[in-house]
């Protein structure tokens, strides 16, 4: 685990034993990981950002889809991307972490329980 480890150990104090274990098998299902991905990040994918059935759409980005009235002011339109990027992001980091949850159990490591339970 690399940079993403203090959300690792922060997930695992705080997640269930149940939880855990759904987790690690979420993790470990690749195709499950897949689909779930491809759901939460649907709009992007459609605007050519990610391959969908091994096929690209390049002619399209999702960003041409903001403003599609040109209504916006350049601020606002700043910011919507802004706010699309940083939702990819969390959503890309979000899967990784989950990679490296499901993980943990597979390398043996482990955490402190929370104290505060």
């Amino acid at each position: 685990m690399e940079k993403n480890n203090s959300s690792v150990e922060f997930l695992l104090s705080v997640l269930t034993e149940d939880e855990k274990v759904a987790v690690e098998q979420l993790a470990s299902n690749k195709t499950l990981m897949s689909a779930l991905k491809k759901i939460l990040l649907e709009k992007v994918m459609l605007q050519g950002h990610m391959p969908i059935a091994g096929q690209e759409y390049k002619n399209r980005n999702f960003i041409f889809g903001l403003d599609p009235s040109g209504m916006m002011t350049d601020q606002d339109f700043g910011r919507a991307v802004r706010c699309s990027t940083e939702a990819l992001f969390i959503v890309e980091t979000t899967f990784k972490t989950l990679s490296e949850i499901g993980t943990v159990k597979e390398t043996g490591e482990t955490t402190e329980k929370n104290p505060a339970r």
